[in-house]
């Protein structure tokens, strides 16, 4: 017999004798009481006994698989939350970077106001480093006798913020 057949049986039992205190209630005042308590006393060992019984080793051994399936997949998922909110945090970085870039060439162009990107080109490229961020982009820009000449801006940008920027002509 398992400790759940126990506290059964315990709560069971408990009730008969609940109830047959209540009804000698009027005969024996004194019984009455006793029998209510050693009711409500065998009631409470056979609740607690439940509530804190062993379950049947092939239970404990599901039980703990079961759990550990769980924690494995809360783990997995957690994990990926976490990728995911580095890799936004990583692509929102580059395309700061990438911001920054585009100011820093027109701030060494003789008209800024000329610049223009071409978003379509072989020499637009960015890559993270361990340092920071690279940048390569193709633009267009007036020089100083009017006309509009390719060039390409390469942005090397540290984690710290410092930008350093070439232009070369294309």
């Amino acid at each position: 017999m398992h400790i759940q057949d126990y506290s059964a049986a315990l709560m069971a039992l408990s009730i008969p004798i609940a109830l047959g205190a209540l009804s000698a209630k009027a005969k024996e005042f004194d019984r009455w009481k006793d029998l209510l308590q050693i009711a409500g006393v065998m009631f409470v060992v056979g609740l607690s006994l439940g509530a804190v019984s062993p379950s049947k080793p092939r239970d404990l051994i599901a039980e703990a698989r079961k759990e550990a399936e769980n924690r494995e997949a809360f783990q997995r998922d957690a994990d990926a939350a976490i990728e995911a909110v580095r890799e936004k945090a990583r692509s929102r970085q580059m395309i700061d970077a990438m911001t920054a870039c585009d100011y820093a060439i027109k701030g060494q162009l003789q008209y800024p106001g000329s610049y223009s990107t071409s978003w379509i080109s072989e020499s637009n490229r960015q890559f993270e480093t361990a340092q920071g961020w690279e940048i390569y982009k193709a633009f267009e820009a007036k020089n100083g006798f009017g006309g509009s000449l390719p060039h390409v801006g390469h942005c090397s940008i540290t984690r710290s913020g410092n930008i350093s920027v070439e232009i070369s002509r294309s």
